[in-house]
């Protein structure tokens, strides 16, 4: 693979519920897959697919089931801030971010990503 470029990936992640070692499983190639979850539907989030960033304090996925959270005085995630007016700065600036990368690397959901950060 050639790692000096732009690159996208079919990622499967599988977690099974009751799995005690609570590592996630990330496989690039569908042939690695344990067999019970080959071909297995993929799981999808609202609209088919979703967007999220994280600027080393906060979290921020924008939308109608969208999120953000201080991983400084709340790291895990228990106080969903995405309705306070007093981080309105941060969700702009958040949603900035997301839109610079998404228009970096031609994110195929540019334009509904762009509509969502509007409203």
């Amino acid at each position: 693979m050639d790692c000096s470029k732009a690159a996208q990936f079919e990622v499967h992640v599988t977690k099974s519920v009751g799995d005690r070692s609570n590592k996630l499983r990330v496989y690039l190639d569908e042939k690695d897959r344990p067999a019970a979850t080959r071909n297995a539907a993929p799981r999808r989030q609202s609209g088919g697919w979703w967007r999220a960033v994280w600027d080393g304090r906060y979290v921020y996925r924008p939308g109608s089931n969208g999120w953000l959270y201080d991983h400084r005085t709340d790291p895990y995630e228990m106080k969903n801030l995405i309705d306070s007016r007093e981080h309105a700065d941060v969700r702009r600036r958040l949603g900035d971010m997301i839109l610079e990368f998404a228009e970096r690397f031609e994110d195929p959901v540019l334009p509904e990503l762009r509509a969502m950060l509007a409203e």
